[in-house]
């Protein structure tokens, strides 16, 4: 059987799953692609963090019925986990490469920080997304 009729003949939950289950394979392929690599800029840490914190924001409260609040609670706080998760991840990878120093200097972490703020004001937004996507017509 094709895999678009398959797709289709699912009903729509099964098909999120789907697309979660993807999602987070082609998050984990892009962490392992990204981890020996002697990268210093911090842009694709971030990405990954908002990408893996975007995912379990859906696997989270997607299809949910939640209020608006409760929707912009949980995007604010999945913001607020950015900066955290981005620190985890830059010295996990400073760990694995053993060098006498950290592959991400002091500047950077602080640009990490200092855009907190900016992660919440996002985190924010896209719950209010998942909000209007996930109301009822």
């Amino acid at each position: 059987m094709n895999a678009s009729k398959m797709l289709d003949s699912q009903p729509a939950p099964d098909k999120l799953r789907f697309w979660l289950r993807l999602c987070g394979l082609l998050i984990g392929f892009l962490f392992l692609v990204w981890l020996p690599f002697e990268d210093v800029d911090v842009v694709y840490t971030i990405s990954l963090a908002i990408a893996v914190g975007a995912w379990l924001l859906l696997r989270l409260i997607y299809q949910k019925q939640y209020h608006l609040w409760q929707f912009a609670l949980s995007g604010s706080v999945f913001g607020l986990l950015v900066s955290p998760l981005a620190l985890t991840l830059m010295a996990f990878k400073s760990s694995l490469h053993a060098h006498g120093f950290s592959d991400f200097a002091l500047p950077q972490i602080r640009t990490v920080l200092a855009a907190t703020p900016w992660f919440i004001l996002g985190g924010l937004l896209l719950g209010l997304a998942i909000y209007t996507l996930n109301r009822p017509a």
